[in-house]
């Protein structure tokens, strides 16, 4: 912890589908300029956790605050305008568009993103010169890594204050993995920007993380430091094979 306030705040969140609630009380700080890194097996309630801070998903009961507001009701569209952007597991990109208007798709989430649109592109095409190549191929045409690289540039378009970045390495080959956790520490640490990550390739996300926790069955059964959870018995026991 910083000391300072963080930029988000999950108060005792329930949510879930119809009648089943996927998530029991579930509290968690996102501190600001960190990478927090969010664990536990398929079924553990992250996506819905990501569902719920993006809008996609409104909580049954507790409360969501970002940069000091309450925003548990907002829709998702005022979350991107405030700097809250999700990359969601499977990319969900436009196949039959191509890599150039996948990005400007992105650009059109705010008055400041369209603003700042050639400024944007510019920096992504920077970060990612593979795209810069292909930006006339179609999305669905690229492979996988190539996909997820473009669906994190897409959300890179919106400016995001706060990237929530759901499962990106899931389906990768491992040198691909790799790639993405270079990126993640890249864009944190040279532009700033706070994220927040479900992960199951734990130990790489714990050894970048400045903040964990784990989830099991909707509910935080561990929290601390990477550092700290890397080095927990149940941890290692659990999802480290040791």
């Amino acid at each position: 912890m910083t000391g300072q306030e963080p930029m988000m705040r999950v108060d005792g969140l329930e949510a879930g589908y119809g009648e089943v609630t996927v998530l029991w009380g579930v509290d968690m700080e996102i501190e600001r300029g960190a990478v927090t890194a969010i664990l536990g097996p398929n079924g553990a309630g992250k996506t819905t956790l990501m569902r719920c801070i993006s809008g996609l998903s409104r909580p049954k009961k507790g409360r969501i605050t970002f940069d000091g507001a309450d925003v548990t009701t907002l829709s998702p569209h005022h979350r991107v305008k405030l700097g809250i952007v999700l990359v969601p597991e499977g990319r969900r990109l436009f196949p039959d568009m191509t890599v150039h208007e996948n990005l400007l798709m992105g650009a059109h989430s705010s008055a400041e993103a369209r603003a700042k649109m050639y400024e944007n592109l510019e920096m992504v095409y920077n970060l990612f010169p593979v795209l810069k190549a292909r930006r006339r191929q179609l999305a669905g045409t690229m492979s996988g890594g190539e996909q997820q690289m473009l669906a994190i540039a897409r959300g890179l378009m919106a400016r995001p204050k706060l990237l929530l970045l759901d499962e990106p390495s899931a389906g990768l080959a491992p040198k691909i993995v790799l790639q993405i956790f270079d990126l993640v520490k890249l864009l944190n640490k040279e532009y700033g920007i706070t994220i927040a990550l479900t992960e199951q390739h734990v130990e790489n996300a714990l050894r970048m993380a400045d903040a964990a926790y784990v989830m099991e069955n909707g509910r935080v059964t561990l929290s601390g430091s990477g550092k700290e959870l890397l080095s927990n018995p149940k941890v290692k026991e659990s999802y480290l094979g040791l």
